[in-house]
């Protein structure tokens, strides 16, 4: 029954229906009559409707996960196409997925690594593209300079251009100094820059910048040796096809005091071979050359000059038939041995380049350069009658040698003459590329002659016939040699300047190959060095400026510790003079400079005999000593 206000009349207020009632209530709707029902209540539409939206957000969930395994796939291709050196196959994937997804985060790792893949590409290959590669990261640079993702000093765009930037500049250098290309240095350089532009000020790269640097300087210098090379061989070239070869070997030894290296160079090594073959081919022989006198007028137009100097001769001994002989003021005498009276003179003008020898000719003899008259004679050794003279086309630059009835004998026109001893006749004449430093030296088994020239080359010599057999790279700098070479066994021992105040003492081994001596051992003395070492034994004595001797000892080691300093020795208060050592009687040696001392060499040190025979300058070389008069008589000395 309706109450008034249209509420049941004896109605009261109850609960709320519970969710879980409500659910029921929805899903168990009051029953109606068929074709009165709500179908959006029906269970079965609900359930279908629940099953689609679940289906649904199954279907959503998978096409993200799949979505997403697909864009990974693509980059992990794009990826091993990198890692695998297939840099086309790359650029081309990572550009597809920065296009395709440029809002995730693998879009800005794939714009690295297409810039990468690009640098890469241009220097694969056995030897990098590098000039290409600094190209293509500019262009990278310059595509991405302006983007959010590039300003950042830690980007990954702007890290990897500072990566690829040092890989080229370091790169570039070191291609440069192993290929010796020039322009990569300027490749090396830019890169370099580049790096330092884009790392941070207060953050800058200084190890990598500092290698880079070191890089090319070392660069810098393999290009200069090189082009220095390649200069210097089209020199050695020129130089031999213009039939120069001395002048090639000039090359060569520039070289070599600038580059040691040149010295196992197989190009250059190739082409002093063939300037040394040029060198001996150079040489002519000349059989029995004749040669008129080169002074006019007739020798009996010359006068004789006498001996002018006061002498002494003692009448208390004795004469037991020796001689000796000297040259003063233009004339050659010879006195008695023992008495000091001068047997005879003759005229032989003045500037002789070497003292009378006694010799074995026809008879007991004195060989001497006569100037005034430009020849070589052979005087008798007690009446000074000529055994015979021969003329000379050019002045004697040294003492000859005289070997198994020989004269051998360098002269200023550079020639080597061969002379018969008995008869004056010149057999043969070798005509080199420049003057020789004489006299020659004598192998041991006498088959071969060692004469030095005037720079550079070492020359081999055959005896019969006296032929240039080889010719030897010695390096000698031009007039550094004044002494001439000394034999010892298998050794071959020369001096060679190194300056005003230092000689070097040099020792070659011909013992592995006669042809080309090669050098084992060095040592340095002060000063300069004029005349030829004296041997005594295994002891070798060298005389250099001023009033300075230097001992070595001679070992046959074949090694480094053949040639050993052992003493040196300094005239008190030296002076600048003609210095001559010789190895007189009892193994003792003389010295002759400013004075006439005697001294011995122990095992470490020289002895000297505080006594002066005779106090003067030595104006001339001693010569073999028989006894003390022989000595007096045969020195000549100028009072001071």
């Amino acid at each position: 029954m309706l109450a008034r206000g249209g509420g049941l009349v004896g109605a009261t207020n109850s609960p709320s229906p519970s969710l879980k009632d409500s659910a029921k209530s929805f899903l168990r709707p009051t029953p109606r009559r068929p074709g009165e029902q709500d179908l959006t209540k029906s269970p079965l539409v609900v359930g279908m409707t629940i099953g689609a939206a679940v289906l649904a957000l199954t279907a959503g969930t998978l096409w993200f996960v799949l979505a997403r395994e697909f864009m990974n796939r693509k980059f992990e291709t794009a990826q091993k196409a990198l890692e695998s050196g297939q840099f086309s196959q790359a650029i081309d994937g990572f550009t597809k997925f920065a296009a395709e997804y440029p809002k995730t985060e693998q879009a800005r790792l794939a714009k690295v690594n297409i810039g990468k893949a690009r640098v890469e590409q241009a220097l694969s290959g056995a030897i990098p593209d590098w000039e290409n590669g600094l190209k293509t990261l500019n262009d990278f640079v310059a595509e991405y300079r302006d983007s959010e993702d590039f300003r950042p000093g830690d980007s990954l765009l702007r890290t990897f251009a500072r990566q690829a930037a040092d890989k080229i500049a370091l790169g570039a250098a070191k291609t440069a100094e192993a290929t010796k290309r020039r322009p990569l240095l300027g490749t090396s350089t830019d890169a370099r820059q580049l790096l330092d532009i884009l790392s941070p000020p207060d953050n800058k790269p200084e190890e990598q910048l500092t290698a880079i640097s070191a890089a090319l300087k070392a660069a810098e210098a393999a290009i200069l040796q090189q082009e220095t090379f390649d200069t210097a061989l089209a020199d050695m070239k020129g130089a031999i096809d213009k039939g120069t070869p001395l002048a090639a070997l000039q090359t060569y030894g520039r070289l070599l005091d600038r580059y040691a290296v040149a010295e196992k160079d197989r190009a250059i090594q190739a082409q002093l071979k063939t300037a040394l073959e040029a060198e001996k081919s150079a040489t002519v022989r000349h059989e029995n050359p004749v040669v008129e006198s080169q002074v006019a007028g007739s020798p009996s137009d010359l006068v004789n000059l006498g001996f002018t100097r006061r002498q002494r001769v003692r009448t208390d001994v004795a004469s037991v038939g020796t001689t000796t002989a000297a040259v003063a003021e233009g004339a050659l005498f010879a006195c008695d041995a023992v008495t000091g009276e001068v047997l005879w003179r003759r005229s032989v003008g003045v500037g002789t380049p070497f003292p009378p020898m006694a010799v074995q000719s026809r008879q007991a003899g004195f060989l001497a350069w006569d100037s005034a008259r430009g020849q070589l004679i052979c005087l008798a050794e007690r009446t000074g009658e000529p055994l015979w003279t021969t003329p000379l086309a050019a002045v004697p630059t040294g003492r000859p040698l005289i070997h198994e009835g020989q004269v051998f004998l360098t002269t200023a026109g550079s020639t080597l003459v061969q002379v018969d001893l008995q008869t004056g006749e010149r057999l043969a004449e070798l005509q080199f590329n420049q003057p020789l430093i004489g006299p020659p030296a004598v192998s041991p088994q006498g088959d071969r002659m060692y004469v030095a020239g005037r720079e550079s080359a070492l020359y081999v010599l055959s005896r019969r016939p006296l032929a240039c057999e080889h010719t030897v790279w010695l390096g000698q700098p031009a007039g550094s040699l004044s002494a001439p070479l000394l034999m010892l066994r298998d050794y071959l021992l020369l001096v060679e300047t190194a300056g005003a105040d230092k000689s070097l003492v040099r020792l070659l081994d011909t013992s592995r190959d006669a042809k080309a001596p090669r050098e084992i051992a060095r040592s340095s003395v002060e000063g300069q060095v004029f005349d030829a070492p004296v041997v005594r034994g295994k002891q070798v004595i060298v005389a250099s400026t001023p009033e300075r001797l230097t001992a070595f000892v001679i070992a046959e080691t074949g090694d480094a510790q053949s040639l050993t300093k052992v003493a040196s020795y300094q005239v008190p208060g030296p002076q600048n003079v003609p210095m001559h050592v010789l190895l007189g009687p009892d193994d003792q040696f003389w010295m002759s400079s400013t004075a006439l001392r005697r001294f011995d060499v122990k095992v470490d040190s020289i002895v000297t005999d505080n006594s002066q025979i005779a106090v003067g300058r030595s104006e001339e070389h001693t010569s073999e000593l028989q006894s003390h008069s022989d000595l007096v008589c045969r020195l000549l000395l100028e009072k001071k």
